[in-house]
């Protein structure tokens, strides 16, 4: 699963503190067993932001915001 295998990869590189916060939304990735134990493993404390609130990861929101803003920004649209 890409998730479980980035976060594996993020934990070999960077060594969070235990009981930081792993801030993520209610995908089915996120929320898997697998997933769920690797923070676990790592003393890492799962962060799921609720359904329909995008005030609890407004940082994130923001930031995908702007992404695909600035990347659809140099594609014309298409003409019928």
């Amino acid at each position: 699963m890409l998730a479980s295998d980035a976060l594996a990869v993020a934990l070999g590189r960077r060594c969070p503190a235990k009981e930081a916060t792993r801030h993520s939304d209610q995908g089915s990735q996120y929320t898997s067993k697998l997933y769920q134990q690797q923070l676990q493993d790592a003393g890492l404390t799962p962060s799921i932001s609720r359904n329909g609130i995008s005030h609890d990861n407004t940082v994130m929101e923001s930031f995908f915001a702007s992404l695909k803003h600035e990347l659809a920004h140099h594609i014309e649209e298409p003409v019928f």
